[in-house]
């Protein structure tokens, strides 16, 4: 009953009689609210942000290796260099906004001219500026009248807040290029191998036509590469036409456009795998994803010779046969510079697509016993104390020790023994017996100082 009497009290307060004018009055404020909340989130959605920078890894030749993907297997994202490379800035502004010093996000004669050819000759035109597209690219949407609207808005507060000149660099940073590529920094080392600053008038111009649509100009596909050209040489036109690009440089840049060849998409080597998977994890532990690093310029030099690796695997592929029939299942190679400690040369396994041996697991990477891997040390250390010499005879007979759990005796590998032997051929032939006489001779204690020296002691 007295949530009937309160409702009532509630009804009562509104006007008995809607007029015409009050309708008009509530439209006015409606409309009115929704145009301050148009303006708010423009301009609270007027930032410049982008997805953490990911990083091409090469050897140490600067051959390609592989490259760190981001989230949604993005890659890309790069900082542009701290001036603008002339080429490619006036390639860019010549097709995708002419006027873009002119204007605060929204080019009033591109809107006429798009309007009067998509309603007369049914073209498809679009008019969208550049800050239109980074407010596009940053908030994804249909396109209708209503995120036009709205990406007009936030392009032009982006203007208002970050100025012309960082609103293109941003653009640059994030334009899609294809192949889930992004950036045109990125895509100048992904596809033409060379820092942006480095590229010539064609190279600038390809890259250029790109973002109008990345899926159907993709430079890895023959006739996606052909439609990049084609929109390349309109580009280097317009350029000329405007006299942006002199007759010489423009005759150039034709030439060297018609003798570009597309280039099939470079893998992994498949001998590097395991490396790869390193190196890939390394870079995530430093900055929390392989996405994670901020201000990426340039690629990752690694320490790999990938001429090194072909020949490892290549020698594994040849060995490993032998070694199975010696009751191997797999092998590791590991090569390393001493001066340096740089890895040249890194083989996890004999092939990392052999279900059968566990070719997946990284056996460089897998903790096992030592084994004789220390021998050298030790027999090292004998030669130091000055009590043994290369000429010097051991005894390989059967060897017992007496410790607080009793006697334990010791034996060879292959289970036999051969007697007096020289010191170097016990070591060249990894006897157990020999070497552990020298142990006992210069003692644990020192045995075990010279290993925690050499770095072999956690």
């Amino acid at each position: 009953m007295m949530n009937l009497k309160f409702i009532i009290k509630i009804i009562e307060c509104f006007p008995r009689r809607i007029t015409r004018q009050g309708v008009f009055k509530g439209i006015r404020w409606a409309i009115g609210l929704f145009v301050l909340f148009m303006i708010l989130q423009a301009f609270f959605r007027a930032d410049l942000v982008s997805p953490p920078a990911t990083p091409i890894f090469e050897d140490r030749q600067g051959v390609f290796l592989t490259e760190g993907a981001g989230e949604y297997r993005r890659l890309g994202f790069w900082d542009m260099p701290d001036e603008i490379p002339i080429r490619l800035k006036e390639c860019v502004l010549v097709v995708e906004d002419k006027r873009y010093y002119e204007h605060m996000g929204m080019d009033w004669w591109s809107l006429g001219r798009a309007i009067y050819e998509n309603t007369f000759h049914g073209d498809n035109q679009g008019a969208s500026t550049i800050p239109m597209q980074v407010a596009r690219l940053q908030n994804p949407g249909g396109r209708n009248f209503f995120n036009k609207l709205n990406e007009m808005m936030i392009g032009f507060f982006m203007l208002v807040r970050h100025g012309h000149e960082n609103v293109l660099r941003h653009y640059l940073k994030i334009a899609p290029q294809g192949n889930q590529v992004y950036g045109f920094a990125y895509a100048s080392r992904r596809f033409f191998r060379k820092p942006l600053q480095d590229c010539s008038w064609a190279e600038a111009a390809l890259l250029a036509s790109l973002p109008k649509s990345p899926s159907e100009m993709n430079l890895f596909d023959y006739w996606g590469f052909q439609r990049a050209q084609s929109r390349a040489r309109l580009i280097l036109r317009l350029l000329y036409a405007q006299k942006r690009i002199g007759p010489e440089d423009y005759q150039i840049a034709l030439r060297q456009l018609g003798d570009m060849q597309f280039q099939l998409r470079e893998k992994r080597p498949e001998s590097s795998y395991h490396y790869i998977l390193r190196v890939i994890q390394e870079y995530k532990d430093q900055y929390g994803a392989p996405g994670g690093a901020l201000g990426v310029k340039k690629p990752v030099r690694t320490t790999i010779d990938l001429e090194m690796q072909s020949y490892l695997a290549e020698s594994c592929s040849r060995v490993i046969n032998w070694l199975r029939n010696l009751g191997a299942g797999n092998l590791s190679v590991m090569v390393v510079r001493r001066a340096t400690g740089e890895v040249l040369g890194y083989i996890g396994s004999a092939d990392y697509f052999d279900d059968f041996f566990d070719g997946s697991i990284n056996y460089a990477a897998t903790p096992r016993s030592s084994g004789s891997t220390v021998k050298p040390f030790l027999y090292a250390l004998g030669l130091e104390s000055g009590k043994f010499n290369p000429g010097s005879i051991l005894a390989d007979l059967p060897f017992s020790i007496v410790g607080p759990k009793g006697e334990f005796s010791l034996g060879n590998f292959d289970e036999e023994y051969i007697g007096p032997v020289l010191y170097r051929r016990a070591l060249a032939n990894s006897r157990n017996i020999p070497t552990m006489r020298i142990l006992e001779s210069v003692g644990l204690e020192r045995a075990y100082d010279f290993y925690r020296k050499c770095g072999l002691v956690r």
